[in-house]
């Protein structure tokens, strides 16, 4: 399930330094016999080189190898064991996935769950963004629909599914779906901002006004979005932001 390329990165990483380099020692010994007692000993080594020298960059990068090595490491350990793991360690494994952008890896731990427990919404809603991010937005929007058929108040759920159907140009229909959702924003049981940024809500808001030709809308959260966020990337190359300005 899970692609792995770390040996081959660490080989090519290793080929390009010098093999007299003193600094490759801990590396080299963690790299070659990857007990916990070389991974301990490696990491307190470059960490100490950060402390005296901050920008001591080849020892961040050695430190950055080293936790990537670690972290598809259990990734590894986790697919292989991934029956034997309840459903909300499958669930927080499956988050994980999803945030290393292993889109189709997450969706096959996701779709475990989903079998398992049809009625809870949250693998439902994140299978959604997974599918999103994937491109397959058919099969986004069926798992967010049914996030929001198992938990009515899902906020984000209507938020990702607003996107989803933004991308199919489904405009009055995405539009219709966030104001929905915004209806339900502190009413559910997530914190909302931690499930999906508050800027990127108002800004898809912004997009939808413009895309309905709600002009007075549009204008007043624009006018709003350029106080709160006038360095934003998404003004880029927009005309109205030079005229304000």
């Amino acid at each position: 399930m899970v692609k792995i390329i770390t040996t081959l990165i660490i080989i090519s990483f290793i080929a390009c330094l010098s093999a007299q380099d003193v600094l490759m020692d801990k590396f080299t010994e963690y790299n070659q016999d990857r007990t916990e007692k070389n991974l301990i000993e490696a990491l307190n080594y470059y960490h100490s080189l950060k402390q005296e020298d901050p920008e001591d960059y080849q020892a961040s990068l050695l430190l950055s190898y080293i936790h990537y090595m670690e972290l598809n490491k259990y990734i590894v350990v986790m697919n292989d064991n991934i029956d034997s793991l309840n459903t909300r360690t499958q669930f927080q494994f499956a988050n994980l996935l999803l945030s290393l952008n292993q889109f189709e890896q997450s969706i096959d731990v996701y779709d475990l769950i989903t079998d398992q427990l049809p009625r809870w919404s949250c693998p439902w809603r994140h299978k959604g963004e997974a599918y999103y991010k994937a491109g397959d937005l058919e099969s986004s929007e069926i798992a967010l629909i049914e996030a929001i058929n198992t938990r009515e108040e899902h906020y984000d759920a209507y938020v990702w599914l607003s996107f989803v159907q933004k991308e199919q140009e489904r405009y009055p229909e995405a539009l219709k779906t966030l104001q929905t959702g915004l209806t339900y924003y502190g009413k559910d049981i997530e914190d909302p901002d931690e499930e999906v940024d508050a800027l990127d809500v108002k800004f898809l808001l912004l997009e939808l006004y413009e895309k309905n030709n709600m002009d007075d809308e549009y204008d007043v959260m624009r006018n709003k979005l350029l106080r709160e966020a006038p360095d934003d990337h998404r003004w880029d190359g927009v005309k109205e932001l030079q005229e304000i300005h």
